[in-house]
């Protein structure tokens, strides 16, 4: 199940550089698409980050990268519309492209951050070996084994 995001991507990728007999993808739509790939990028970690903590849902995640690649598009056609613009002369660009793209990289850098913590994790359980009896660490076992005890602070009195 988690490989057929990649081959959707994939043949996503193989269809759009394919060339297509009498289309040709105009320049003016190089703004929508690239803050369409952005929204689901974005889309995609979150459905990573939704399965490794098992609560990964097809619908929801079908339904997110569609509406938030719509979504992200369809906000700098309107402000380009409104004519929210900055720049000069033929360096224009929308503002509503820069606060999406400013919003859609934080939310990738956040994703990211969460995906390592919870690969790091699961390495960590990998590779500690679990006391099969009590369900802990052999290793935290054996040292508060072989460690004595501290005083606690009612035994000396308050004062370590």
């Amino acid at each position: 199940m988690f490989l057929l995001p990649l081959f959707a991507l994939a043949a996503g990728f193989l269809l759009f550089w394919m060339p297509l007999k009498g289309y040709s993808l105009n320049e003016a739509m190089a703004p929508y698409t690239a803050i369409a790939l952005l929204a689901g990028f974005d889309t995609v970690l979150g459905g990573w980050r939704a399965w490794l903590t098992d609560q990964f849902d097809d619908l929801v995640f079908v339904s997110g990268f569609f509406v938030n690649a719509l979504l992200a598009a369809g906000l700098v056609l309107i402000g380009e519309r409104l004519g929210l613009e900055a720049g000069f002369a033929d360096s224009r660009i929308s503002i509503m492209m820069i606060g999406a793209v400013v919003v859609f990289s934080a939310r990738i850098f956040n994703n990211l951050a969460v995906l390592r913590r919870l690969l790091i994790d699961r390495l960590r359980d990998r590779r500690t070996p679990k006391n099969r009896e009590t369900g802990t660490d052999t290793m935290v076992s054996e040292a508060t084994e072989a460690s004595p005890a501290l005083p606690s602070s009612r035994q000396t009195g308050g004062a370590l």
